[in-house]
């Protein structure tokens, strides 16, 4: 029987409150307590931004309790015979699914989602008003009788950094496989769902800076004559922590990232005869020609710096 996108809404808010309150019972607050610590532990490790919504979602899919079930298949183990059909159903769906990162096709009648990492194509049924071809989407598709739908806790990323996340991505798995062995793409995304989190926190942290509390647009934008663009061009390429964003006509793009990658710092545009940097900030700015200007050697020149605002841009 084929079901709304409203109905599936409501079915599978109902799951999740039930898994939800099950796991915050007395007999399981130990293991939540564990689960915290090991949550602080990996968010340490990895340098990445701590955010309370993030943790429930990891708690619920991720967690492994003592017995190896997460706590939906702990729901399932105590209450199995006692779930209504439906209500079981969408509980198999939800432990079924994981956490990724989804670009959009549209057509007439229907939605395409496909996985950026894994590249499998999913038909979904169409639950998300605010999203257009220039936006990613970061969330969990739900297979319930035969159709897709999305879970309703998605984020929408902004496409343009598609490339860096694709890049980020698969170094850590290729990382990740060097020491595991052989590993599938797919199973590295639903272990990892942490670090899917992060791109998405540090294109947050990016876009909030963006905002001035005029809720205008601002750049300061420093600009160099190349001298030598193969000598700038090799040392962009290898500095660990600038990435190369893709490149357009005679120009290359790429992001600028703080030591280990905790947030960005700038943008960073090279021409075949000049370079241009553009932060938020102009502490930001700061940082980023030291970087330029020590890697870059003799390579560059600088010629001038300056602060644009909404009005210059359009």
């Amino acid at each position: 029987m084929n079901i709304t996108v409203d109905e599936f809404n409501l079915l599978e808010n109902e799951v999740l409150n039930k898994v939800l309150y099950f796991s915050l019972r007395d007999d399981y607050s130990n293991e939540v307590s564990r689960a915290k610590n090991m949550f602080k532990t990996i968010i340490e490790r990895n340098s990445y931004s701590y955010d309370e919504k993030n943790f429930t979602a990891w708690l619920l899919w991720d967690y492994k309790l003592e017995n190896k079930n997460n706590f939906f298949e702990e729901y399932k183990r105590i209450n199995g015979n006692k779930i209504i059909k439906n209500q079981y159903d969408m509980l198999e769906s939800l432990i079924n699914s994981y956490l990724s990162i989804y670009e959009f096709e549209f057509h007439k009648k229907d939605e395409k989602l496909i996985d950026i990492f894994s590249k499998k194509e999913l038909n979904i049924k169409r639950s998300i008003k605010e999203i257009n071809s220039n936006d990613l989407l970061l969330g969990r598709v739900v297979e319930f009788r035969g159709e897709n739908f999305v879970l309703d806790d998605y984020l929408i990323l902004d496409k343009a950094f598609r490339n860096s996340i694709e890049k980020s991505f698969y170094e850590k798995f290729k990382n990740y496989k060097e020491k595991k062995g052989i590993y599938e793409i797919q199973e590295f995304v639903k272990e990892n769902s942490l670090l899917l989190y992060s791109f998405a926190d540090i294109i947050d942290d990016l876009a909030k800076k963006q905002v001035e509390d005029n809720n205008e647009y601002s750049v300061f934008q420093s600009n160099y004559a190349v001298l030598n663009h193969n000598f700038i061009y090799e040392a962009l390429l290898e500095n660990k922590n600038i990435e190369l964003d893709y490149r357009e006509n005679n120009s290359s793009y790429y992001i600028m990232y703080e030591e280990e990658k905790k947030k960005i710092l700038g943008e960073i545009v090279l021409f075949k005869d000049k370079l241009e940097i553009e932060c938020i900030s102009q502490i930001d700015n700061d940082k980023a020609k030291e970087i330029i200007e020590k890697l870059a050697n003799d390579s560059i020149k600088h010629i001038s710096d300056e602060f644009i605002t909404i009005d210059d841009l359009i």
